[in-house]
């Protein structure tokens, strides 16, 4: 089979003789002098060429080839990928079988980091997309985005387990009782469906005279909002909207009398 491996080891003093029966067209197998000092924990991209009696390279006679070590001797996988025209090469002495740093070798180390990174040096989006790439436990909360942790990537859902209700804040107050109409609200953190949500705090906000108003916080879609309801006073309450908590009614008369928080369920 062809050597598949990208980045490959080579060799010092690593020329050897073609020995019997030689090479041949598309042979997978050669027989060597000997592989001292090749490597074998990779594939090898190496070269045959032949040479005259003075030890001249033969004209047309250099090919690079990869493959693998498999014994003292013997190369297996032997695949063709360059150099001079594929070719027969008889065993002997003028044949020689070596291990180079060639083009052939380092582009090839250099495709294959650019399977999963940049030229820059960073990686590829998507290069550590495997379960089998990334280990167990490795990944901390810092890394994750509150956003991209929803309820349909958990196991168990929030909204099954974590009631809706306000873990802070949301504590409204009359900012002048007996002389006007505002009130203002601390910044609340609260629970509706298992989501988190966070409104800022509100500042002299002027009620309605001679009605209730009932102040909601409405979850839509994961962007949490205040919702208010005016309604006669001391009338029934206004239905609760779905995926919504009530956390205040506001009373006023001639100026606000009294605020009331909602309290949410217990677990």
């Amino acid at each position: 089979m062809p050597v598949t491996d990208y980045f490959q080891k080579v060799g010092r003093s690593t020329a050897t003789t073609l020995s019997a029966p030689g090479y041949t067209v598309a042979g997978t197998s050669i027989t060597v002098g000997s592989t001292t000092n090749w490597p074998t924990t990779t594939g090898v991209t190496f070269a045959i060429d032949t040479v005259t009696s003075a030890g001249v390279r033969v004209e047309g006679s250099y090919t690079v080839f990869r493959g693998t070590v498999a014994s003292a001797t013997s190369i297996t996988n032997v695949t063709y990928v360059g150099g001079d025209t594929n070719q027969n090469y008889s065993a002997g002495a003028t044949t020689r079988v070596y291990i180079l740093v060639s083009s052939f070798r380092d582009n090839r180390f250099t495709d294959g980091i650019l399977i999963h990174a940049d030229q820059d040096g960073t990686l590829k989006d998507g290069a550590v997309d495997a379960a089998a790439v990334l280990a167990s436990d490795v990944v901390t909360t810092a890394k994750i985005l509150d956003a991209n942790v929803t309820e349909a990537k958990l196991t168990h859902r929030p909204s099954e387990y974590i009631f809706d209700h306000v873990a802070s804040g949301g504590v409204w107050t009359a900012d002048s009782v007996g002389v006007n109409l505002n009130a203002s609200m601390t910044a609340i953190v609260c629970y509706i469906n298992g989501q988190r949500g966070t409104i800022s705090a509100v500042t002299a906000r002027a009620f309605t005279l001679n009605v209730d108003t009932y102040i909601d916080v409405l979850n839509s879609s994961g962007v949490f909002t205040l919702v208010y309801t005016t309604a006669v006073t001391n009338a029934a309450s206004p239905t609760l909207v779905a995926n919504s908590i009530r956390i205040g009614i506001i009373q006023a008369a001639a100026t606000i009398t009294a605020t009331d928080r909602a309290t949410a369920p217990s677990p």
